[in-house]
């Protein structure tokens, strides 16, 4: 679904401006918040599940579209990495920390890199702050090498208390009505997500969450059959696609 006041460039450019402030703000309140040890937990469980489908060795450059601050660009062992982000404050300090980083609105903008050229890109918590993905989506076609790897995180609304009643009672909606006042434009479920990745020519390896972990203790297979089958329990969706061959 397309926002109506993006129709004009000069209205973009608006947008723009207002999304950047927007998600400044965002980082500069991250900041504030010592996540460290979740985030390093989280990065580890990533790369665990992606290992099992296919071989990390192979995987020499990356892209992540919406990097932040580029905490998992540094985080990831691959050789040649690369991040965007629609937040000029984070890319800066991206930067500062060595990451290679630049400005660029998904939604309206090409990525600034050759055809072919990455192994793999990560999309992760992306989807649900945008309006329309179908550039986005092309743009990352474009630049995955032939059977490059495409991984997708967004966050399962459903985790929510709150969202379960809105559900019941008739409230809940699968777009928000005051964009860019709240973070998450859009919602999705196991099955949508899947969909959507299919109808933009992808090849769907796995559709789940993240093995289950408590307390820094993983579950081992067990969490991995959980995750795969009973999605809805937990706070993420994680999808890992494939452009064909």
């Amino acid at each position: 679904m397309s926002n109506p006041k993006m129709g004009t460039s000069s209205g973009r450019k608006k947008v723009r401006a207002k999304i950047q402030e927007f998600y400044d703000e965002i980082t500069k309140k991250g900041l504030q918040k010592n996540k460290s040890g979740s985030e390093l937990i989280r990065f580890q469980r990533i790369l665990a599940q992606i290992g099992k489908y296919c071989s990390l060795d192979e995987i020499n450059s990356v892209l992540d579209i919406g990097c932040n601050i580029g905490k998992f660009l540094q985080f990831l062992p691959f050789k040649y990495k690369y991040g965007v982000d629609i937040s000029p404050f984070a890319v800066k300090i991206a930067k500062n920390e060595g990451v290679n980083a630049k400005v660029v609105d998904v939604e309206a903008e090409k990525l600034p890199y050759k055809a072919n050229f990455f192994d793999m890109v990560f999309c992760m918590e992306i989807l649900e702050h945008l309006f329309d993905a179908s550039l986005l989506f092309l743009e990352i076609k474009r630049v995955l090498k032939p059977r490059g790897y495409l991984y997708i995180t967004v966050p399962n609304q459903l985790f929510k208390l709150r969202n379960r009643l809105a559900i019941l009672a008739g409230w809940y909606t699968v777009l928000e009505k005051n964009p860019y006042k709240a973070c998450h434009i859009r919602f999705f479920k196991k099955n949508v997500l899947r969909d959507l990745v299919l109808r933009e020519g992808f090849k769907v390896i796995y559709v789940g969450g993240l093995p289950v972990r408590f307390r820094g203790h993983s579950f081992g297979g067990l969490g991995g059959f959980l995750a795969t089958r009973f999605t809805d329990l937990f706070v993420d969706y994680t999808l890992l696609a494939q452009k064909p061959g």
